[in-house]
């Protein structure tokens, strides 16, 4: 399709089993989302696409981040 950038998939949220921290047997149950996102590295290079994904997840984990 011309004039696309970026395509994002989110798939849909699981429950699963994850470890609390790397010092601990303890397990909690963490709820995990799939997302890929396909860019036009004509347009937007590696970088930029890891810089945008790395942001969009700390969003979606503290929303409030979004306000300041």
């Amino acid at each position: 399709m011309p004039g696309e950038v970026v395509i994002g998939a989110i798939g849909r949220i699981r429950k699963l089993p994850r470890f609390i921290d790397d010092n601990s047997d303890q397990i909690k149950r963490a709820h995990i989302v799939q997302v890929l996102w396909s860019a036009d590295h004509r347009i937007i290079d590696g970088a930029t696409m890891t810089r945008f994904c790395t942001l969009w997840k700390e969003y979606l984990e503290n929303p409030f981040r979004i306000f300041f």
